[in-house]
């Protein structure tokens, strides 16, 4: 069962970062959710994304 939960709240947070309308700092602070809450990488997220791990990086510094 919390597993389920895990993962709906991945794929809240996934389709909350790859809105149109998000700014660049709500997208760094869910991308920086999913690495501190679920364990994700920038490497994970790129993957997951579609989205290089340099451009990962980059967002990350803009928190």
């Amino acid at each position: 069962m919390m597993l389920m939960i895990k993962l709906r709240l991945e794929i809240a947070i996934v389709e909350n970062v790859q809105r149109a309308d998000l700014n660049p700092l709500e997208e760094a602070l869910g991308y920086e959710q999913l690495m501190s809450h679920y364990g994700y990488t920038q490497n994970d997220l790129g993957e997951v994304i579609g989205k290089e791990a340099v451009r990962m990086s980059q967002i990350a510094c803009d928190c």
